[in-house]
């Protein structure tokens, strides 16, 4: 064996031991001298009366809390979860399946999870490890804010996310600790408390921070300079190409080190925006994907299958586009998919290696360890991002894996320059990429994510959903004057639809829509709510400006012979035979001094159109109504 691969294996062992212990060191930290069963939430409460944090260590705040979706509790707040709309969720996890009448909450929301728990000290200092939660919250022990993340709001406006992991030190003089957090999202795809609480003491909480930071920090200045080092290599040698990949994907990786995990980034410039910061994350990763098959491709070009990466490149140059305009509440939604792609990319880079390792092809007994680490590490990750496992402290061992690989990788770069230097052979990589632009797939992407989601399509006014949020926001706000609701039924509409047929059917609803646009004067309070229904919203209007707005389309319809002169002049069609379509319009007036409810109000309305239905059709039914 020659004198420099003695020294390179000498010095990649003890390199690969160091960085796997890193990890471990988390892990240990975090597991050591605890009993075999960790006492957990039962609805809503932990006793921690036989827990011994100097003996035992940290705990993990898991199991039942109480959980009060749509609401923000105080401090104290007598309210148990005895109501409908109150229960008990597993944190960690998600509240996107939590049922709420019997239908799943969703991602997006606000509520309050509550957790009273009992220990046997209160002469010592405690401290919190919190986590990122999607996406905004406050914290409180015992009624005083210790830790805040954003701005937890009841509305997208309202609401302000950030991710930044925090530790929170705090004393209690009472051996019941009210645990009280503010949780909202309307940022991601994946609300709730995704990641549990750690309890600890003071000093332990502290020692494990800067643990975590200082591990951050080390994995990502060895990334960088690595990074750095393989693309000077490359500035004086173009033709080691694979050495600009790797500097590539070393920097990739050591971004995304830093906007991840401990979120030093975050830290570091806590002004950051939110959106910058998970732009960040996301696009270091796809560089990092990216980067890693160019590097595979380089070193083993005839293994890598060149239509295979095109697509590949493809697809993250698209998600990228993506990233950089839209949202992180839409992008998210290509998270799994994309996960699903670097597992295969990864996975096949690993299957490449094996395969030239079995060829005995040079430099391959070296990456292979290193694509082993890497590949575990990748997989690891991708399984704690989507809760397969809840081992916090092998929540981002990527930085680590990447180190193994690259100091594998280094051991190949060198022993290659001293194969070339001894053989005065120019080793040639050929890297051939051709990711061409699909303008029009691209367009066609970008126009069904930007499909308005309120309007109705036929009609062009709003449509139920909006109507619905609308109720919401409305509900939200005080209200001290006069509000009426308009709710419409066409009458004997179903005759054209059975007669002609549906293009003549939608040709009336659209009619009908102008003329309700023209006799109320604002598109805007007009909503459809399904087939012949409509909806008029009248804030600050009596219920006497809703008669007389009603007696004007009624009137209006009547004096065009509605639809007939709609369907000569523009379909030319006589369709006399017919009785003219008209309408049954239910009012409910507010009365001011009461508690206001638009939800009641168009339930309201609904069953005063219905009254006027029945009692001939064209008529106008009106409720004055104190809700």
């Amino acid at each position: 064996m020659r004198p420099h691969q003695r020294y390179a294996i000498a010095l990649l062992s003890c390199l690969v031991v160091s960085v796997l212990a890193l990890p471990s060191v988390k892990f240990l930290d975090r597991h050591s001298h605890r009993p075999r069963v960790m006492p957990k939430a039962v609805q809503g409460t932990l006793d921690l009366e036989g827990w011994d944090f100097a003996v035992s260590g940290p705990l993990i705040l898991e199991g039942e809390w109480q959980f009060y979706p749509y609401q923000f509790l105080a401090a104290g707040d007598p309210r148990d979860v005895a109501t409908d709309t109150c229960g008990f969720i597993v944190a960690p996890g998600l509240w996107n399946t939590f049922n709420i009448d019997t239908e799943p909450m969703g991602a997006y929301g606000y509520g309050t999870y509550r957790l009273i728990t009992h220990v046997k000290e209160t002469d010592i200092d405690y401290g919190l490890q919190i986590p990122d939660f999607a996406t905004a919250y406050r914290l409180f022990i015992n009624g005083k804010e210790v830790a805040a993340n954003g701005e937890p709001g009841t509305s997208r406006l309202t609401s302000r996310p950030q991710w930044r992991p925090q530790v929170a030190i705090f004393q209690t003089d009472t051996p019941d600790i009210e645990i009280l957090i503010h949780v909202a999202n309307f940022a991601h795809v994946k609300g709730g408390m995704w990641e549990a609480l750690s309890l600890r003491t003071a000093s332990q909480i502290l020692r494990k921070k800067d643990l975590a930071i200082g591990l951050n920090l080390f994995s990502f200045g060895s990334l960088m300079m690595i990074g750095i080092y393989h693309t000077c290599i490359f500035l004086m040698w173009k033709q080691e190409r694979a050495g600009l990949f790797l500097g590539l994907f070393c920097v990739m990786v050591a971004l995304r080190g830093i906007a991840t995990g401990e979120v030093f980034l975050s830290t570091a410039m806590p002004d950051l925006d939110f959106e910058l910061l998970s732009k960040i994350e996301y696009l270091s990763a796809f560089g990092a994907v990216a980067a890693f098959l160019a590097f595979m491709s380089s070193t083993y070009t005839t293994a890598m299958l060149a239509s295979g990466r095109k697509y590949v490149y493809l697809v993250i140059a698209v998600s990228t586009l993506i990233v950089v305009t839209l949202p992180l509440r839409v992008y998210a939604r290509l998270l799994f998919p994309l996960q699903l792609i670097a597992v295969t990319v990864f996975v096949y880079g690993f299957g490449v290696v094996i395969k030239a390792l079995y060829r005995k092809q040079s430099g391959t007994h070296w990456l292979s360890i290193g694509i082993v680490a890497l590949v575990a590490s990748v997989i690891n990750d991708i399984a704690y991002a989507n809760r397969l496992h809840g081992i916090g402290g092998l929540s981002n061992t990527m930085p680590f894996g990447l180190l193994v690989f690259i100091l594998s990788q280094t051991l190949v770069v060198a022993e290659r320059f001293y194969l070339a230097l001894n053989s005065a052979e120019a080793l040639a990589v050929d890297l051939e990429s051709k990711v061409r632009q699909r303008t029009y797939e691209l367009e066609k992407a970008n126009q069904r994510l930007q499909i308005a989601a309120t309007k109705d399509s036929l009609t062009t006014l709003n449509n139920r959903y909006q109507l619905y949020s609308t109720i919401e926001k409305e509900n939200q706000v005080p209200v001290d004057g006069d509000y009426s609701l308009m709710y419409i039924d066409l009458d004997n509409f179903k005759q054209f639809n059975d007669m002609h047929g549906h293009e003549v059917g939608d040709f009336v609803l659209q009619q009908f829509a102008d003329v309700l646009v023209e006799v109320t004067g604002d598109a805007e309070k007009i909503y459809r709510i399904g087939g012949d229904e409509f909806c008029v919203l009248l804030p600050g209007e009596s219920a006497g400006f809703a008669k007389r707005l009603a007696e004007a389309l009624i009137t209006i319809l009547g004096e065009r012979r509605f639809p007939f002169q709609a369907l000569e002049d523009s379909l030319g069609m006589a369709v006399n035979e017919y009785s003219e379509v008209a309408c049954s319009i239910g009012i409910a007036s507010y009365v001011p001094g009461h508690a206001f409810d638009l939800k009641e109000l168009l339930a309201t309305a609904d069953q005063a159109m219905l009254k006027a239905k029945k009692s001939g059709k064209q008529r106008i039914h009106i409720v004055e109504t104190s809700l």
